[in-house]
């Protein structure tokens, strides 16, 4: 069995979640780069598919939602995934900066299930 995991190249939109409710500040971009990674994989597993290696079971995409307690936290986890994401733009950082509260991004994943074939 082969497992495929992987980001999907789409806007990750943020938001803060305060005691008077939630806010849009925005939303992330993933990188050139790593979307050209992504769009990478995903060749070689429909190489793999093609040659008759492996066979496609299931797909499925789901959402996942980061929880972040404070700006801090998000800034450390910005910092550590830097490089798969384009830099946030100056009006999302104030945003963030200036309502303490949970900061919330949404990311979508896509699972693939693979099979070897014969």
């Amino acid at each position: 069995m082969l497992l495929d995991l992987h980001p999907e190249p789409r806007r990750n939109p943020v938001t803060v979640r305060t005691s008077a409710g939630t806010t849009s500040v925005g939303a992330l971009e993933y990188s050139e780069s790593f979307i050209q990674t992504i769009a990478a994989a995903n060749h070689a597993l429909a190489a793999l598919e093609q040659e008759g290696a492996f066979v496609r079971e299931q797909q499925t995409e789901y959402e996942v939602l980061n929880h972040f307690d404070s700006d801090a936290a998000w800034r450390t986890y910005m910092e550590a995934e830097a490089q798969y994401f384009a830099p946030p733009d100056a009006a999302m950082l104030n945003s963030i900066e200036r309502a303490p509260g949970e900061i919330l991004m949404t990311e979508w994943i896509r699972g693939t299930r693979f099979r070897r074939s014969g």
